[in-house]
């Protein structure tokens, strides 16, 4: 899974949930931007009740904690650096996916793909030998209440 869309792969990350690298990398931006800790704080690694946790559910939950705080998501700009695999294609289902787990317009939503290639040649060296993935960007802006 990535981005809440099953993308085909000979290899995958592993993790304590469904490995979603993309939706767990904007609940802590969704989170920080509400100062409100990181993902890990909210839904450990080490509970159980969160092992081959579905990362959707874990985006809704952490969209409720935002918004109880009194901030609402209003924009995303998330950047997807992976060598492998190629994922551009299914950009557009991302986007949707994402759009509607937030509650917000399409347009709202924006995710780039950059390849490992224009990262340092050390750390494409590591993206050459599996899945290298690093997401970062969010907006959250305070609930105005007239």
């Amino acid at each position: 899974m990535l981005g809440g869309v099953a993308v085909p792969s000979t290899r995958s990350l592993v993790a304590h949930s469904d490995g979603d690298v993309l939706l767990h990398a904007l609940c802590d931006a969704l989170l920080g931007g509400a100062a409100l800790g990181d993902i890990g704080h909210h839904f450990p690694d080490t509970d159980p009740a969160f092992e081959g946790a579905d990362s959707a559910r874990l985006l809704e939950a952490t969209v409720a904690a935002v918004q109880k705080a009194g901030f609402v998501p209003h924009n995303v700009d998330l950047t997807l650096v992976a060598q492998r695999p190629r994922v551009a294609a299914y950009v557009p289902a991302m986007r949707a996916r994402i759009a509607a787990l937030l509650g917000l317009a399409l347009g709202a939503v924006v995710i780039a793909i950059k390849r490992a290639s224009v990262l340092s040649q050390r750390i494409q060296q590591t993206a050459e030998r599996g899945p290298c993935f690093a997401i970062n960007g969010v907006c959250v802006r305070r609930s105005c209440h007239f």
